[in-house]
């Protein structure tokens, strides 16, 4: 039976010089080779995740070209990624994924790259790995890097080998390093722009001083041997906003010379770049990513439903009626239920119900079959809290309030991140319009979750509500016992005052808790 990628005990002697456009003439899908050495713990290296990254097949490919005639001082097992993208001289071609996306831990699961990246990963898991290198550009006045998704001697020790600028780093989900980092010590390195002669020989003296080592030292590093960082908060320019780095008219109008701030640290107050008239506002995102749904997601659910003829159901009993910031979450989306449950913001608080939309043909089936729907209630279509809907409903469209809702769910999420953003025991921020949590972690390295006899989401709800703050806790999020978060969920007519307080009672409350079980 064919597996995923193709999978090689030797190297083609064309693959050896081979330019990485040419390289699908060699190897016509992604490649496992599986190279013996005198030490059987092999190193795993991956390249051409990015098909326009080329630094690292160049340094394979000298590496081997030195040492492949003598033999290998240790075992290698070389993954050669996207040559497709690679021919084309582009990152990823049209529709594919990011092969950088698709290792174990994404949320693309049924996707046939990520059952690839999943073969290779249980592959390489058969075999006691050494380490895991993978190899990148990137774009910009960068230096080079190593990543890093856990702080621990081993993995600093070896990040170290290539650069004393090490970032840790834990998302986004799916990314090669982070997966690894389940077997042996893993770093992503970045090598700088593509082209650059000292990117190709920095990466071969990393390779070979992981071919020539025994061992990784288990203390560790001097201070002074390293400049960790870690990114703090995110920046992004919305989609909708033009930009410009020459001084013409823009939503946002940066300098020329942008990336000469990259790895430097700005003053407080320092500007980077000039806003237009105002209507665009910058974003912020956590640092380590606040993972939703990946785009496509309920497109390609929603597919799946149409073609095997299975409804498509969506619980927005929470999230729903504006709380996102749209009527209906899965309006930003771009995809429609068959059926769809709301309740809480329908009412708005002032009347208990909750109701159930349906489509149309749904709702002509039960009418055409039997005509009863056997699911009614004692209070079913109870006027008064019809009423009371409706009125809710009235006042969020006459008042604007979903705009409201965009508005002020954007600070409350800078606020969040400002505050929690590089909190020790906070795992996560995330969240849309007003309808955001933070998830609580006792390691936020490696995400481990609180004892949940310690009950800390309870002890967080108290402490909140002890300061005139009422939250919604809940634990056991993780596997059904363990984990931990808070959701905030203020009003949709909440004024910027009030979303600084909120998250100022929230962050007093959660230090408070954490004092209590001695963190």
């Amino acid at each position: 039976m064919e597996t995923p990628c193709a999978v090689l005990d030797f190297v083609p002697p064309e693959f050896l010089d081979c330019p990485p456009e040419r390289l699908v003439d060699v190897l016509p899908r992604p490649t496992l080779f599986d190279l013996k050495g005198r030490d059987p713990r092999p190193l795993f290296v991956s390249v051409l995740l990015h098909g326009n990254e080329e630094t690292g097949l160049e340094a394979a490919q000298e590496l081997l070209r030195r040492h492949l005639a003598k033999g290998l001082s240790r075992s290698l097992l070389l993954f050669v990624g996207n040559v497709e993208a690679a021919a084309a001289g582009v990152r990823t071609l049209p529709g594919q994924r990011d092969f950088n996306r698709i290792w174990p831990g994404t949320t693309l699961t049924e996707d046939p790259f990520a059952r690839m990246a999943q073969f290779v990963f249980d592959y390489a898991a058969r075999r006691p790995l050494f380490a895991s290198v993978d190899i990148h550009n990137n774009t910009g006045f960068n230096p080079h890097y190593g990543c890093v998704s856990r702080l621990e001697p081993k993995f600093l020790a070896l990040a170290r080998l290539f650069s004393r600028t090490i970032v840790h780093s834990e998302r986004p989900l799916g990314v090669q390093t982070n997966a690894f980092t389940r077997l042996c010590p893993a770093v992503t390195v970045e090598c700088g722009k593509v082209g650059e002669g000292k990117a190709r020989d920095h990466a071969i003296e990393l390779l070979e001083a992981c071919l020539s080592i025994t061992e990784l030292p288990d203390h560790p590093p001097s201070p002074q041997d390293l400049n960790p960082l870690r990114t703090y908060v995110i920046v992004r320019v919305p989609p909708t906003a033009t930009l410009s780095f020459d001084g013409a008219p823009a939503d946002f109008m940066f300098p020329a010379d942008l990336d000469h701030l990259n790895f430097s640290e700005l003053a407080a107050g320092a500007t980077f770049g000039r806003v237009g008239d105002g209507a665009q506002r910058l974003e912020l995102a956590p640092g380590d990513g606040a993972e939703t749904a990946p785009e496509g997601y309920f497109r390609a659910v929603r597919e799946i439903c149409n073609k095997h003829g299975a409804l498509l159901i969506l619980d927005e009993v929470m999230c729903g009626m504006g709380r996102t910031g749209t009527t209906h979450a899965w309006e930003q989306e771009g995809v429609a239920p068959d059926i769809q449950a709301i309740a809480k913001g329908l009412g708005g608080g002032y009347q208990p119900i909750g109701a159930m939309l349906a489509r149309a043909a749904i709702v002509d089936t039960i009418r055409e079959g039997s005509g009863a729907f056997q699911h009614g209630h004692t209070y079913l279509g109870h006027p008064l809290a019809c009423a009371a809907a409706l009125e809710v409903q009235r006042i969020i469209g006459d008042e604007n309030l979903l705009d409201h809702v965009k508005q002020r769910g954007r600070q409350l999420e800078q606020r969040l991140i400002e505050r929690f953003g590089n909190h020790r025991h906070v795992g996560d921020v995330r969240g849309r319009g007003l309808f955001q949590a933070i998830e609580l972690v006792e390691d936020r390295a490696t995400r481990t979750p609180f004892d949940p006899a310690l009950k800390l989401h309870l002890k967080i709800k108290a402490a909140a509500f002890d300061n005139g703050l009422a939250c919604y806790p809940s634990g056991g999020t993780v596997d059904g016992r363990r984990g931990d978060h808070v959701l905030l969920a203020p009003p949709y007519i909440a004024t910027s005052d009030d979303i600084d307080l909120i998250v100022e009672k929230l962050g007093t409350a959660v230090d408070s808790a954490l004092r209590s079980i001695n963190h």
